[in-house]
């Protein structure tokens, strides 16, 4: 029997967790970076109502927040096309003629 040219399944799955777990530990070394220069800018700026752990947690909530705000946006636009790919399948399949398309009829071009 002949191997196949690319890795099996289960290698292949876990290089994708190990990908995962190094993009989980390069994001957290990356965040606590970030949250040592935004202690020193806290301090050149002599801003003290602040401390370093509460400005990390500002700044995480909104990595976070930015984060999930794209993911929402990716899903709406891949939502969008889809339905639109199913919408142009269905008319190009359709043996009616009175397909109605985003509020236009087929047939006679009114609305």
């Amino acid at each position: 029997m002949a191997m196949a040219d690319g890795p099996v399944p289960q290698e292949q799955a876990s290089t994708d967790r190990q990908q995962i777990a190094s993009a989980s530990i390069l994001l957290q070394i990356v965040m606590l970076g970030l949250s040592f220069v935004l202690g020193h800018v806290l301090r050149r700026h002599k801003i003290y109502y602040i401390n370093e752990a509460s400005a990390s947690l500002l700044l995480g909530k909104g990595c976070c927040s930015l984060l999930l705000g794209f993911l929402f946006l990716l899903c709406v636009c891949v939502c969008v096309f889809v339905c639109d790919i199913y919408a142009h399948k269905a008319a190009c399949c359709s043996s009616s003629s009175s397909y109605v398309h985003l509020g236009t009829s087929k047939r006679t071009g009114r609305t």
